[in-house]
């Protein structure tokens, strides 16, 4: 029988929210650990997969345009540009929520886009 503290063989935090694939003016959301499997958690489920078949796409993109350097742009080398940045935050997002859900903190992440929510989880009476 599978253990159900694991994923994939790898130990779960199941104390932690998961971080969500989606912001809300610019903070971070988050889903209380006792949500997965629910609706939300689907919901953030298909937008990962979704965003990762979008990076994956953009990456071979600009792969074949980067071949011929010689007929790109400056409009072509900033869409390039851009669509991989955005890409590639997307995945620093994906990969840290799915980090801190493994119970992997990273002590040297100067991410300001993903705060910690506020411990203890969730927040009690008279927590800010």
């Amino acid at each position: 029988m599978a253990n159900p503290k694991t994923h994939n063989g790898l130990p779960q935090d199941k104390t932690r929210p998961r971080l969500l694939p989606w912001t809300h003016e610019g903070k971070p959301c988050w889903l209380s650990a006792a949500s997965e499997g629910g609706l939300l958690s689907g919901m953030a489920d298909a937008i990962e997969a979704d965003q990762l078949r979008d990076a994956r796409e953009v990456l071979a993109r600009a792969r074949g345009m980067l071949e011929s350097p010689d007929r790109l742009g400056a409009q072509e080398l900033r869409f390039v540009c851009v669509r991989l940045a955005e890409s590639l935050a997307e995945m620093v997002r994906l990969v840290t929520s799915r980090g801190l859900r493994l119970g992997i903190d990273d002590p040297d992440a100067d991410e300001p886009e993903v705060e910690e929510p506020p411990w203890p989880w969730p927040p009690g009476p008279g927590t800010p």
